[in-house]
């Protein structure tokens, strides 16, 4: 735990190359009605600061968090459908302190949100950092969120903090790092990937060849009368050569329009592979 994460925001913040950094505290507990009680891993969060938090989730009712509802939660869509509450539902967490005394707050649903990650969405909530820290009774915070105002500057920043902070036992990690299933899922990817390229690069040769192949046997004739007339080997070959990088030219030129016209009608489409 930081136990002084207001004095470190502003270290932090003091740096040219920081956007903002804010607290984070998360804890596992009940979320309670009257009727169903469900475990929760609750995310505690500073709205104010945390201005992008919006995109990282795609809401599917009632509103994101923000400074105007304190005292609520968003809940995951699947958490929702077990608990049957919708937003304008109040319902309880009830969690340890850091003191291990049992406590309660009594909370509005504001929201109900999904990321597409059906084992995040089962059990998540996210809550205002303030009502985190009054049920846990305590005003230090977990970790802090450090946004950058160029994500090139990554690697230099993460140095450099965790020169200044390792007397104090902190360690700044990048998102990468942190993100195990983000790099999992980039190297299964990667590799699927590599093994079509390959696949679909051996059947595009098969058939380049089988092209060409087909293209001199039938102008066998052709070729015989230009040889007949006097046209040298060398010239017969730089003809075919040319006739080929005009085709490829022509190929590629069509290639390239279908397929950015492909690629913005399905962006277009804002379709969605996630199953609210």
């Amino acid at each position: 735990m930081i136990i002084n994460p207001k004095d470190l925001e502003r270290a932090i913040e003091s740096n040219p190359k920081v956007d903002f950094a804010s607290q984070r505290l998360t804890f596992f507990g009940l979320v309670s009605t009257e009727n169903n009680s469900e475990s929760g891993y609750f995310i505690g969060i500073d709205v104010v600061k945390e201005k992008h938090f919006s995109q990282g989730v795609h809401m599917l009712e009632g509103d994101i968090l923000s400074s105007q509802n304190k005292g609520s939660v968003i809940i995951g869509n699947l958490l929702a459908q077990r608990m049957k509450v919708k937003p304008g539902d109040d319902i309880t967490i009830v969690s340890n302190t850091l003191d291990k005394v049992i406590n309660a707050i009594d909370v509005k649903v504001a929201g109900i949100f999904t990321t597409g990650t059906e084992e995040f969405d089962r059990l998540s909530c996210f809550i205002h950092i303030e009502d985190a820290q009054k049920i846990l009774q305590t005003t230090a915070a977990e970790h802090l969120r450090i946004s950058l105002k160029a994500i090139e500057q990554l690697p230099g920043i993460r140095d450099e903090f965790n020169a200044q902070f390792d007397s104090q036992g902190l360690k700044v990690k990048s998102w990468y790092e942190l993100s195990d299933l983000f790099r999992k899922v980039e190297v299964f990817y990667n590799t699927q990937t590599g093994i079509m390229y390959f696949i679909l690069m051996f059947i595009v040769g098969l058939g380049m060849m089988n092209t060409f192949s087909m293209s001199l046997t039938e102008r066998v004739g052709e070729i015989g009368t230009l040889r007949a007339l006097g046209q040298s080997r060398s010239s017969l070959f730089i003809q075919f050569m040319m006739e080929s990088f005009y085709l490829c030219v022509a190929g590629l030129v069509i290639g390239l329009i279908v397929s950015y016209l492909m690629i913005a009608g399905i962006n277009a489409a804002n379709i969605y592979t996630e199953i609210p």
